[in-house]
């Protein structure tokens, strides 16, 4: 394949466009041209950065990307220049034109050269890497709030005038289209100018079924891979397998606020009793020839959801009861400081439930809420899902004070064998009827696993994070290379496991991430299922989650007896990072590390707990 032919798969309406965006519902472009032209450079530079990305990614040529040790000053000349261009290049459909004639050269004077010859034409290479780092360069801040009194445009305001404009692109500047666009919302109002793909894609030409251009936060420091070479922009495949997603959840802090520093987390492991019929066999296994049946399933019933007296939990009961007064106690221990955020584990609540919740807890002033949770449908299908409620202060061009809500489902499947039924005492194998003669030996979680989601959240000016839910942390498709792509800063992961223990699996998968991409990794289960488990133990550990990080901390959160809750104090570390081509981030980004760890106790006994 030759290059030529790359280019025109992932842009296969050409270029003549320049951009094009959405405005009231309709699709407006920079230019009205309908010729298919490869030859004008793309006007949006996430466009040319999915491009030549996938350019250097199938030809393998960022293996070529260090430097010369014997020119050193022809590398230094590569990123001066890069840095100069990427500078440049401020507006949307005005591409400086140093770039406009490297993109020239490679579609007029490399166009036919075979993919898997790159590497052999030294000049093809460096042109690609050229344009890959000045794609990237221009991209910078990308997907990320801008402190107040920054430099940074009113997103808001540049829109509103451009539309006096004939809808016109043409003075639309790139960052003010980013903002705007990933801050929206579906009850937003349309009248304003967003890019197509937003917020599964920063793209405007190239469709998400093509490829997927996402905002970054970490860099690969081991391996050599195209992900090695970029500090802001993420290249993903195709929306086919999954669906990311990136918000930003803008607060607008002043520069240098205190609060970026330190982020705490309130981990409530409820519930803190799961009985024996909450596990229930839906279906066992059916003869399909004489040797082959189906597998069984098993079903999980929130019976934890219902007080002593069999009614159902309400959203101001759980808070009132349990979730007010452990954020009044995480207060107090932190010296009356904000409690950003509160993670319930896997299965945690009902779809229902986790909605009041959060709207319940946005007026105690934490800025999210991250909750395992059953849905069931009308058909009485069920879905294991996390819901991520982020509070949107009313200070940002997103409009009123009010909630962002995404939830996913999750990808895969428990399986539980019969060692695991013994060890939780579980008893729901015994009821089984055997209607063909055959006894399962492991159990299904009978849940929908389709429409796979992943979305990453912008929490702070340098900060994101995304959610998983148990078995996703050990499986690698299809959310892992997306994550090591992405690089969010912190992966929380929602499980009903035992405890978390170093030697578990929870901790073997997060080291993975920890070291590539080097997020931090928090794994958070329910009290019950680890108080079920440890009933075997002669030394039981009643670990509820487990923090590991890229400096190698492994840190297990032992709840005492007693105890409702743990306070979390994570610290962000600023830190440099550097691509395969020798550009430095310059300290822009943050690693968490665990700062503190403290248990929570209710003063006052709840009888449903």
């Amino acid at each position: 394949m030759k290059i030529i032919d790359i280019i025109k798969s992932v842009l296969p309406e050409g270029t003549a466009h320049g951009i094009r965006a959405i405005l009231d519902g309709e699709v407006v472009a920079a230019d009205a041209s309908s010729e298919e032209d490869w030859g004008r450079c793309p006007a949006w530079p996430p466009d040319l950065f999915a491009v030549v990305a996938t350019l250097v990614d199938r030809s393998s040529c960022y293996t070529l990307a260090g430097p010369d040790p014997d020119d050193l000053d022809s590398h230094v000349a590569y990123l001066n220049e890069v840095s100069r261009l990427a500078g440049q290049w401020t507006d949307v459909s005005s591409v400086p034109a140093g770039i406009t004639s490297l993109w020239e050269r490679l579609t007029g004077e490399f166009t036919n050269i075979e993919i898997d010859e790159v590497c052999e034409h030294t000049d093809v290479a460096r042109l690609l890497l050229k344009l890959f780092a000045i794609a990237d360069e221009a991209c910078k801040g990308m997907g990320w709030s801008a402190p107040v009194n920054s430099s940074a445009t009113d997103a808001g305001t540049q829109v509103e005038e451009t539309q006096g404009q004939d809808t016109e692109l043409a003075h639309l500047k790139i960052a003010d289209l980013a903002r705007t666009s990933l801050l929206s919302s579906p009850t937003d109002p349309v009248d304003r100018l967003l890019l197509p793909y937003a917020p599964t894609s920063l793209c405007s030409l190239v469709p998400m079924d093509i490829a997927i251009v996402l905002p970054k936060s970490m860099t690969a420091a081991v391996g050599c891979t195209v992900r090695s070479l970029s500090h802001h922009l993420a290249l993903l495949p195709g929306y086919t397998q999954i669906e990311p997603t990136w918000r930003m959840a803008d607060r607008a802090y002043p520069p240098g606020a205190n609060t970026l520093e330190l982020m705490r987390l309130l981990v409530v492991p409820f519930p803190f009793h799961i009985p024996d019929e909450s596990f229930s066999l839906s279906r066992e296994p059916r003869r399909l020839t004489d040797d082959l049946y189906t597998a069984g399933y098993f079903r999980l019933e929130p019976v934890w959801l219902k007080d002593d007296e069999g009614q159902d939990l309400t959203a101001e009961i759980v808070v009132n009861e349990v979730l007010r007064p452990l954020l009044e106690k995480a207060k107090v221990e932190s010296r009356g400081e904000i409690i950003h955020g509160v993670l319930l584990p896997e299965c945690a609540l009902s779809a229902e439930l986790g909605q009041e919740v959060a709207q319940l807890l946005a007026m105690e002033g934490i800025e999210f809420l991250i909750t395992g949770a059953l849905q069931r449908d009308a058909s009485g299908n069920t879905k294991n899902i996390a819901q991520t409620h982020v509070v949107v202060p009313k200070n940002n061009e997103i409009g009123e004070d009010g909630m962002i809500m995404d939830v996913q489902f999750k990808h895969h499947r428990w399986r539980l064998d019969e060692s695991q039924v013994a060890r939780y005492a579980l008893s729901f194998p015994d009821f089984a009827a055997a209607p063909d003669g055959r006894r399962a030996a492991q159990w299904w979680e009978d849940i929908d696993v389709a429409n796979r989601k992943l979305p990453f959240y912008a929490l702070r000016p340098d900060m994101s994070l995304t959610v998983l839910i148990c078995e996703d942390l050990a499986r690698n498709d299809p959310a892992m290379s997306v994550i090591r792509a992405v690089g969010p800063n912190l992966v929380v992961a929602l499980l009903m496991d035992g405890p978390q223990l170093s030697v578990r699996w929870p901790a073997r998968y997060a080291t993975v991430l920890a070291d590539d991409p080097g997020s931090s990794v928090l794994s958070i289960t329910c009290a019950a299922m680890v108080d079920r488990s440890n009933w075997r133990e002669s030394k039981p550990v009643r670990s509820i989650g487990l923090w590991r990080d890229a400096h190698g901390a492994t840190q297990e959160l032992s709840l005492p007896q007693g105890c409702h809750g743990m306070l979390l104090t994570l610290k962000a570390n600023k830190k440099t990072q550097h691509t395969l081509d020798n550009r430095s981030d310059k300290d822009s980004t943050r690693q968490l590390t665990l700062k503190s760890m403290i248990p929570l106790a209710l003063d006052r006994a709840v009888p449903w707990l």
